[in-house]
């Protein structure tokens, strides 16, 4: 089969055991998206799934001092190699398996239908997917701009009531890590009156934690 083709798998008995994505040059062939239970794999599912890990989290990014949030988590939102960042009005796509390649114009439609304020979309491919044939016949590039405009790749944001400027098209990973803003939080409250070396700094959220 092609990379993103669905795959079904079966026990011995010829029982449903799970089905997934097709990914023939990745150690895990198969990115696994339901056990247990059948489901159409497409549109509907990637709704579903958005959906859920919107609900669990739309109220930290609708609070008034962050405006930046890790949307969709991969694997632990039941969407194995896909990660979605969203900053303000920029979402920032990482793809670490190119098994959704096949379905990303699908996904991307089903994202900018479900958080209407997307003004651009940037993708992010990891080393295996940037290498990879298929992201080469479709053109695709880190910090690429696939869906709408994305003024100089800049974008400004809120954390904690803190203003940041991440560069999602030329930065680190995808702009910002998104997955620490609890920790740098956390790292703020225990700095008041202590000194702090910001060692392995990429934007300055922690040292600009500690330091407000």
């Amino acid at each position: 089969g092609e990379s993103g083709d669905v795959a079904v798998m079966f026990d011995d008995r010829n029982r449903f055991v799970a089905v997934g994505l097709w990914d023939p040059g990745s150690p895990i062939r198969i990115k696994v998206l339901q056990s247990s239970t059948p489901v159409d794999v497409g549109a509907e599912l990637w709704n579903d799934r958005l959906a859920h890990a919107l609900a669990r989290r739309w109220e930290l990014l609708g609070s008034a001092d962050s405006d930046a949030l890790r949307v969709l988590h991969g694997e632990n939102d039941r969407m194995p190699g896909l990660v979605v960042d969203l900053y303000r009005t920029v979402a920032v796509v990482k793809l670490y398996s190119d098994a959704w390649l096949a379905h990303l114009d699908e996904f991307l439609d089903v994202l900018q239908a479900a958080i209407w304020s997307i003004s651009g979309v940037v993708l992010w491919l990891s080393r295996r997917v940037a290498n990879s044939p298929l992201a080469s016949e479709r053109g695709l590039a880190d910090g690429q701009v696939i869906r709408g405009t994305v003024r100089d790749g800049r974008t400004t944001f809120s954390e904690h009531g803190l203003r940041f400027t991440a560069d999602v098209r030329h930065g680190q990973k995808t702009g910002w890590f998104l997955d620490q803003r609890d920790n740098r939080a956390l790292v703020g409250s225990m700095a008041r009156g202590a000194r702090m070396l910001d060692v392995f700094c990429c934007g300055g959220g922690f040292g600009v934690h500690a330091a407000a």
